[in-house]
């Protein structure tokens, strides 16, 4: 028998980027952007549902399944979050035709005989079966989701409160409202509240008060606070005391007017050496009423540099240096770019900045204030050594007299 010697036969060896394995790639690829652009042109209505509980009833909900790229396909139907138990579909698979803009499907809520008091949220997921090569291979990355809420009421008279403050322009009075969402199984006849609004230093900034209103079970009303404050742009924390039929409620809560600022105003660095490490000096403020902590970088032609974390209280402006090293960037002019990271968010400013060989530093010249100032003194030092003198000779004559 011939025996054959395995080390001499050639070995296959496994290549990412073989031809074969290339078109399969890119085959898919395009097949998964074609898919995606397919879901992302399919859409719900309405948007969502809240009802109310309903014990021991099966309630029917009606929603539509917006086809506005105008494709076939099959959805599949599916309940995520604490609702799944009690959501049932008429069909779990809804047939979508190409002709058909919207395509109706139904939903049945079967309550129980009780539930816990509050909300409880459950979504309703469409799930597109895409069409594969020769299968369905592909389901849907983007599934539109439907939230379904059921507001279970407490027992006699209870009441949800929220703070509501619109976002307006500096300087503009803030509307504040006060939202009055009846949970209980009765009306509320008389609801009100006051407001006190705080400064983040717990300074008393405003006082106000709502009118009076009624609620139905189960809905829900808001009532403005009168007066309106003007506050500048900042945090502030705001307490409610709230009253309805002779219950009362505090709740305490913050709120912000715009976003924190924090603003270059100037740029005092505006030469660089090459090749070396360079200050990076600039003028920074604070427009926001509490102190930030701000980090952030310096970039320069993709070059970056991390700047050490710095803080800046209320209304305070400071100078903050950086570094930056021009090590293989060539003379001439950039942009340079100065990014500050504070408070969740990202703002960047440009400027213009010069590399050179060397920088030139300018002495100042002495002024002619300090050298009147010298001769000045020299002078004083000079008479009062001769006073001094005379006055030592003068007793002197006077004996020898």
């Amino acid at each position: 028998m011939k025996m054959i010697n395995d080390a001499k036969k050639p070995k296959r060896e496994f290549s990412f980027f073989s031809p074969a394995i290339l078109i399969t790639f890119y085959t898919l690829f395009i097949f998964f952007l074609l898919n995606l652009a397919f879901v992302s042109g399919i859409g719900v209505s309405p948007a969502g549902k809240t009802i109310n509980f309903q014990p021991n009833t099966n309630v029917e909900l009606k929603f539509n399944i917006i086809n506005s790229e105008q494709n076939t396909f099959e959805a599949r139907l599916m309940v995520i979050g604490e609702l799944a138990p009690i959501i049932f579909f008429e069909k779990d698979i809804v047939n979508v035709n190409a002709s058909d803009y919207r395509t109706p499907f139904k939903t049945i809520i079967k309550f129980p005989s009780e539930m816990e008091p509050g909300i409880h949220k459950g979504m309703i997921e469409i799930n597109p079966e895409l069409p594969g090569v020769g299968d369905k291979m592909f389901a849907a990355y983007i599934a539109p989701q439907i939230p379904v809420s059921v507001r279970v009421p407490y027992p006699s008279k209870y009441a949800d409160i929220r703070l509501a403050v619109l976002d307006v322009d500096e300087g503009t009075p803030v509307p504040i409202y006060i939202e009055f969402d009846n949970f209980g199984s009765e009306d509320i006849l008389r609801a009100g509240a006051q407001v006190e609004v705080y400064s983040p230093e717990q300074e008393l900034i405003a006082t106000l008060s709502t009118p009076e209103v009624s609620i139905k079970k189960g809905s829900m009303k808001k009532a403005q606070a009168q007066p309106s404050p003007i506050l500048r742009k900042g945090l502030y924390s705001a307490v409610v005391k709230a009253q309805y039929d002779n219950i009362d409620k505090v709740i305490r809560t913050n709120f912000t007017i715009k976003e924190p600022v924090v603003r270059i105003k100037k740029l005092l660095t505006k030469e660089l050496a090459q090749n070396q490490i360079n200050k990076v000096v600039f003028e920074a403020y604070n427009e926001w009423n509490t102190e930030l902590a701000i980090g952030g970088f310096i970039e320069i032609d993709e070059k970056k540099s991390e700047m050490p974390v710095f803080e800046l209280g209320m209304n305070e402006k400071k100078e903050i240096t950086g570094f930056f090293d021009t090590t293989g960037l060539a003379l001439g002019e950039y942009n340079m770019s100065i990014a500050l990271v504070y408070a969740g968010q990202i703002k960047t400013d440009t400027f213009l900045v010069k590399i050179s060989k060397k920088i030139k530093i300018l002495e100042k010249p002495v002024g002619i204030w300090p050298l009147i100032l010298v001769i000045t003194i020299i002078i004083i030092v000079i008479l009062v050594i001769v006073l001094l003198v005379i006055k030592k000779r003068k007793p002197a004559r006077e004996r020898n007299l």
